[in-house]
This record gives structure tokens, C-alpha cells and sequence, in this order.
């Protein structure tokens, strides 16, 4: 009897563990205050406030004392912190010199989240993460990492030996060597970047192997949805009407656009409910309406990866959360395929239906039968004119992704350039790293000769057969960059 009391009370502390465990935690951080110096154009401009989030090295600088650094220079600016938002005003330059922190400060920390704080330059929203509060002076300040305030500013920013050094006739670049080099890509499962047009690749990590890929698994739902329209088993106006099923899970924990069961919503919004926002009610409406069931539609999915030659591509569900089994002891199944998979698929799908991007272009838009305005899930669509979509998906599994395209003229032909993210440790590092992988496509394009495969009449393929075809057979080569 004895024993068996003992057992009951291991089990509930261990019950209590596992309970603290999942309980939420204040996802605040410690910040610590240390100032840097700044040279701008060879010229030292003394020392502005910083922070150290959790680690050394982990910098972030106040955008106060970076306007004051570059007044009276091509990139000056002036900013106001009202309520947490910033407002930029480039051209203009900024009066005094905001205070450094005291030695009072410099033994202290403060504890906020990084947040994606409301940001406007010249009128035009951004979305980059950031610290918020007061400075030195007690006036309202933002901090953020050089290497985001460089993106932000269009700005050249090198941290050396713990100072900041800024060329203000430079704007942001990035080469291949400095990816290689500082390990940008080490803290992410997969990553690629590449011209979708030609099948070139820049630059590539652990892009053969396959990984768990989120909800950018509605870029296949969306192949297949719109292979069902052209082959005319269904139309873009086609009503559908919202099963039990999907109507249960838009009220889940995962649910995105509320549905009630039995209503009735055209096509074309269930396709844009499911990119913009990432809806996952609207990827199962679309795949219940296309093939009469989810699971017949998924053997869609697997067949159109195997038609595209993704050998390693694995599909259980249409939207790209996890799938549990149904079995005593439970496990989870999770869409996944490698990134060099991800980057044949999204061109092929750019090649046969370019209108995907008139979807993920943009910022918001409106569900007329749902009365509902939703907006883009893709930050990167704010940050840079450029950026046209595709895809963002996040589990715990797979953690934060993100499929981008940028199109992009040269020598009179539009080049599909194309990164995929799989597995960044949360938004904020998604967001730096996709960027970061967008322009430094954005870049090499611009010095690659790209070898594109020509038809007999000696022109161009314009043919997505064509385009398709080529992307197939790349899909079974081992990547060179």
C-alpha cells in the first residue's frame, strides 16, 4: 500500500512538471545597456546607445544616435518615436546628439520584448523587429540590429571589433563570401537562393535534405487546385459550400478566418484566404471542394511531386499543420520536402500560373462574402518593393519559413528569383535571413552569366511545358553554386 502511494505521488509531481512546463512564460528578454562607437566615412562620431539582448553580441542600436551619427550625409535622416511608432524622414538631418548611457545605467538591464513595432519611412510602412522605450535623454527611442537598420536605411553597416563603421555612399550589400564566412545560414535547417527561370543556383545549405515545410505546403495546394481548374473539373466562381469540418477547424487553435458550416464562399476567396493569411480552413475547403475529399486530394499532391521529380516530397494534409495518428501511442506527421524540392516547385508554379503572385503580392485584401479585409502574412512584401510573395509557414516542428520571389528584369528578359527558408528560430530571424537571401539574389543576378537551355529556333523558352520540363530534370542533379 505504501509503495503504491509513493508511485501516485511520483507520478503527480512528475504531472506537476510537465504542467509548469507548458504553462506560458513571459517571452521577455534581458537587455543590457552598453554604448558603441560609431565612424562614419573615416570620421569617429563618438559613442550612441546600445543594447545587448541576452548574449554579447547580440547588438541592437538606438536609431536616435544612428541619425545624429550620419547627419549632413547622403543617408541622413531624421526620426520621431511617438507611442512606440517610428516615423523616418530621409533627406532631413537631426539637431543634438542624444546622451549616451551613464555609468549608473551601464550597471543596469531592462527586460521587454522584441516586437515588430510600428515603422513608417517616407510614408511607406516596414516591418522589422525592434526594442522600444525610452533613451538616456527619456525621450521615446527604438534599437535595432545593425544589420536591419543597413536593410532599413539602405545602408552600408560593418560591425568591427565591437564598433560600428558606416560608408554612407555605400547602400546595403551582400556577397557571397560574407554569407559563407560569418556562418549566416548555420541556425536554419535549409537554405537556398537561386534564379527560377534558368535553374541556377547562388547559394545553397542542406538543400537535400528533406524537412519539415510548414504551410508553405499551399503552394502545392494551390498547383493542384489550379491544374483541377484547367483541366475544368472546377471554376475560380465555382460557390463553395463549408463542410463541419473546416468550419471546426477555422474555430481551432489554428484557425484563421472564422466560418460558419453550410455558408457559402466563391473559389477565388478560398485561394486568397489561403496565401494571404495562411488559412488553413480555406486550403481544406478548397481540397474538399476540388476532389470530393482531403485525403483524395493529398494523392493529388504526391502525384503532381512525383510529376515535378520531387523524390524526397511528402504530403499527409493540404495545409501543413500536423497530422496526428490515430493510434495509442500518437505521433505527429508533418508535411516535408528539401529546399532544392521547394525551389523546383515554386518555378514551376511561376512558370504555369504567374497570377499566384497577384495574390501574394499583396499588402490586404478583401473577402467580399466573408466581410472580412485580411492581410499578408509575408513582411518581406513591405521591405522590399521587389519581393512579390510566395509563402510563409511555422510549426514547432519545422519552425519559421519562408518561400520568396522576387522578379527581376534583366537584358530584357524577367528572371524568377527565387529563396527558400526552412527551419529560422522564430519571425524576427526569418524575416533578417529572407531579406538578407532576396537581395543578395537581387545582387547576383546582376554579375551572372545564367545558362538558360534554348529551343532550335534559337529564342527563348516561353513554353512553361518547356520550363517545366528543364526544372524536372534539374530537380534529379546535385546542386552546384
Amino acid at each position: 500500500m505504501k509503495t503504491r502511494k509513493k508511485i501516485w505521488i511520483y507520478l503527480l509531481a512528475v504531472a506537476l512538471l510537465v504542467q509548469c512546463s507548458i504553462l506560458p512564460v513571459d517571452a521577455a528578454s534581458m537587455q543590457y545597456r552598453k554604448n558603441v562607437n560609431i565612424i562614419v566615412n573615416g570620421t569617429d562620431m563618438g559613442a550612441v546607445a546600445a543594447l545587448n539582448d541576452d548574449y554579447e553580441g547580440n547588438l541592437y542600436i538606438s536609431v536616435r544616435g544612428l541619425a545624429y551619427a550620419v547627419k549632413g550625409t547622403e543617408k541622413a535622416f531624421a526620426v520621431t518615436v511617438a507611442d512606440k511608432e517610428l516615423t523616418v524622414r530621409l533627406g532631413e538631418s537631426v539637431s543634438g546628439k542624444p546622451s549616451e548611457w551613464d555609468n549608473k545605467a551601464l550597471n543596469s538591464s531592462v527586460r521587454y520584448v522584441l516586437k515588430r513595432n510600428p515603422i513608417t519611412v517616407d510614408g511607406a510602412e516596414k516591418k522589422y523587429f525592434s526594442f522600444a522605450f525610452d533613451n538616456a535623454d527619456g525621450n521615446g527611442d527604438m534599437f535595432f540590429t545593425p544589420m536591419n537598420l543597413g536593410m532599413l536605411l539602405d545602408m552600408d553597416i560593418q560591425v568591427q571589433a565591437g564598433e560600428l563603421r558606416i560608408d554612407t555612399t555605400k547602400g546595403f550589400t551582400v556577397t557571397g563570401e560574407a554569407l559563407e564566412a560569418s556562418g549566416f545560414s548555420q541556425d536554419v535547417n535549409s537554405l537556398l537562393v537561386g534564379d527560377g527561370t534558368t535553374g541556377e543556383i547562388y547559394y545553397a545549405t542542406d538543400e537535400e535534405e528533406a524537412v519539415p515545410i510548414a504551410s508553405t505546403t499551399k503552394l502545392m495546394t494551390y498547383f493542384v487546385a489550379m491544374d483541377a481548374v484547367k483541366a475544368g473539373e472546377c471554376n475560380l466562381d465555382d460557390v463553395v459550400t463549408i463542410s463541419t469540418a473546416v468550419a471546426k477547424l477555422s474555430h481551432g487553435s489554428d484557425g484563421v478566418i472564422s466560418m460558419s458550416s453550410g455558408s457559402k464562399i466563391p473559389m477565388w476567396e478560398l485561394l486568397q484566404g489561403m496565401l494571404l493569411p495562411s488559412s488553413n480552413e480555406c486550403a481544406l475547403a478548397i481540397a474538399e471542394h476540388v476532389a470530393g475529399s482531403e485525403q483524395e486530394f493529398v494523392k493529388r499532391m504526391n502525384e503532381k511531386a512525383m510529376e515535378l521529380g520531387l523524390v524526397k516530397a511528402q504530403f499527409y494534409n493540404c495545409h501543413g499543420l500536423p497530422t496526428f495518428k490515430s493510434q495509442l501511442l500518437a505521433g505527429k506527421l508533418q508535411n516535408h520536402m528539401t529546399a532544392g524540392e521547394m525551389f523546383v516547385l515554386a518555378s514551376a508554379l511561376l512558370a504555369e500560373y504567374p497570377q499566384v503572385a497577384e495574390i501574394t503580392s499583396a499588402k490586404e485584401l478583401k473577402l467580399p462574402s466573408l466581410g472580412v479585409e485580411i492581410q499578408n502574412s509575408n513582411a518581406l512584401v513591405y521591405n522590399m518593393d521587389s519581393v512579390k510573395g510566395l509563402k510563409t509557414g511555422t510549426t514547432n516542428k519545422a519552425g519559421a519559413c519562408l518561400v520568396t520571389y522576387i522578379p527581376t528584369e534583366k537584358d530584357g528578359q524577367t528572371h524568377n528569383l527565387i529563396c527558400v527558408l526552412y527551419g529560422a528560430e522564430g519571425e524576427a530571424e526569418r524575416m533578417t535571413i529572407s531579406e538578407v537571401a532576396a537581395r543578395y539574389a537581387v545582387s547576383e543576378l546582376a554579375v551572372h552569366v545564367a545558362p538558360v537551355e534554348e529551343p532550335e529556333d534559337n529564342t527563348l523558352p516561353k513554353n512553361p511545358e518547356i520550363v517545366m520540363q528543364k526544372l524536372m530534370r534539374i530537380s534529379h542533379t546535385v546542386w552546384e553554386y
